[in-house]
């Protein structure tokens, strides 16, 4: 009988396809052995050349979403062929951007529903399967003339053209070769790598002393903090995080040193500050920050912020402040900062404010909070460029009066609607009105553009202040 593999069918299957090398077959993953008892006691299984493979969606480091249990076909279609098209995938109502985000395939057996848990899920799917991601999304070309040579006996801009011909057109000749590396790679988020570089900056404080600081009176210990976790981002962050600091303390030596003792438990606890929500990440920089207040670390917190695409800057009343990427904190935060200093848009002030609050926040509950912040900061500002005008309004109107106002009085033209009016139509739809209105899930691209057209609108509507 052919090499083979098992996979779920109808039972009334014939057992007889079940032999002994099948049987020898299975063992390899000794968690599935238990399938051999089920198939017999009533066959739900037989045996294919096929396997399951298994799918992650990961973006930046806290968000993931994986899938199991699929064939070929369904990988091909729901996943492979829309990630090679650059177009998204929605899975659970969430919407995954290739460019935004990271993808992996695994092949192995089917995964039970407790091997599927939240607990284990992906370490289980890891331990019994292969990781076939390069197989579909960056198939290995056909040989080539020149690549036949051994590496060291190809001319160094031989083997460079030979990388540039196998990208796809697009690509062709992407890099500047009168840029260095760094200033040419893509966003990276804030990722395990920009966390380790943001926390070599916070010079004479350790990692005990970051974490120890950040929890101080709001947690007792890693178990309490963990708990917390599970209340206000869900089973997913809080497990990722258990099992990631248990990795990292199961590591330790045969024979413990002292010093190697001590090393471990550094480990564990750097292992708590690279995967903990982000948000608490920078709860925890700028705690420790706060001690020393040391200029030389603001500018190169936001420095490396802006070298790898991360959307904050760190200043030293706040700590993270959201700004968007380098254009939008240019052309719309930064002159948004400026306008509401402006002591005619106090209450506009607020609303922003607090919008960029809760997007740092960044909770289930937050983002449409800052949604709905947004969309007042404008409804504050259309208001006192109304006032100051000495046009009368009533505090009850909605944003979309007071813009006609504004036309009608000659102040504003009709064609700006769309770009005064950006977040008020979100506000509606995402942010909720009232604490009886179900929550929305939004997602925090979406509170970004959000804040980012307030911060437009507010710059424009400070400047019809007379």
């Amino acid at each position: 009988m052919p090499a083979a593999r098992f996979q779920p069918l109808i039972a009334s299957e014939s057992p007889t396809e079940f032999d002994a090398w099948a049987l020898r077959r299975l063992t390899r993953w000794p968690d599935q052995r238990q399938l051999v008892g089920r198939w017999q006691s009533g066959p739900q299984f037989r045996l294919s050349g096929q396997m399951a493979f298994h799918v992650r969606l990961q973006r930046q480091v806290l968000f993931t979403e994986e899938t199991y249990n699929l064939t070929e076909a369904e990988l091909l279609q729901r996943f492979v062929d829309p990630w090679l098209a650059g177009k998204p995938i929605i899975i659970k109502g969430r919407t995954w951007v290739p460019e935004r985000s990271r993808i992996s395939i695994l092949e192995g057996p089917d995964l039970t529903s407790t091997q599927r848990s939240w607990v284990q899920g992906w370490t289980k799917a890891m331990e019994l399967s292969e990781n076939v991601t390069d197989r579909f999304l960056h198939p290995s070309p056909a040989p080539r003339p020149d690549e036949e040579l051994p590496a060291l006996e190809r001319e160094p801009h031989i083997e460079s053209v030979a990388r540039q011909r196998d990208r796809p057109l697009g690509e062709m000749n992407a890099a500047n070769p009168m840029l260095d590396t760094a200033s040419q790679r893509p966003a990276t988020g804030m990722d395990v790598a920009a966390r380790k570089l943001i926390l070599k900056t916070l010079e004479g404080c350790s990692n005990q002393d970051t974490l120890h600081g950040f929890w101080g009176d709001d947690y007792a210990n890693f178990d309490d903090y963990t708990r917390a976790v599970r209340e206000v981002w869900l089973d997913g962050p809080a497990d990722r995080l258990i099992n990631v600091v248990k990795r990292a303390a199961d590591e330790q030596p045969a024979a413990p040193s002292v010093g190697a003792v001590r090393r471990s438990e550094e480990a564990v606890i750097e292992a708590v500050l690279l995967y903990m929500p982000e948000p608490d990440f920078r709860v925890a920089v700028f705690k420790a920050f706060s001690k020393d207040k040391l200029n030389s670390t603001i500018t190169r917190i936001t420095s490396i912020c802006r070298k790898r695409g991360i959307p904050w800057e760190f200043n030293l009343s706040d700590g993270f402040g959201w700004i968007g990427d380098e254009q939008v904190a240019a052309s719309a935060v930064h002159p948004a900062l400026s306008a509401i200093e402006d002591p005619r848009l106090v209450s506009a002030k607020g609303h922003f404010e607090s919008a960029r609050s809760e997007l740092a926040l960044g909770t289930s509950s937050a983002l449409p909070q800052s949604v709905h912040q947004s969309a007042c900061a404008v409804e504050s500002a259309m208001k006192a460029v109304l006032k100051h005008r000495g046009i009368a309004y009533d505090e009850k109107d909605t944003a979309f009066k007071l813009f006609d106002q504004l036309v009608a009085a000659g102040l504003v033209p009709e064609f700006m609607r769309f770009c005064v009016l950006a977040a008020a139509s979100p506000r509606n739809k995402a942010g909720g009105h009232g604490a009886d209105e179900e929550p929305h899930n939004v997602p925090q691209e979406i509170a970004e553009a959000v804040l980012a057209s307030t911060a437009v609108a507010i710059a424009y509507l400070r400047k019809l202040l007379p």
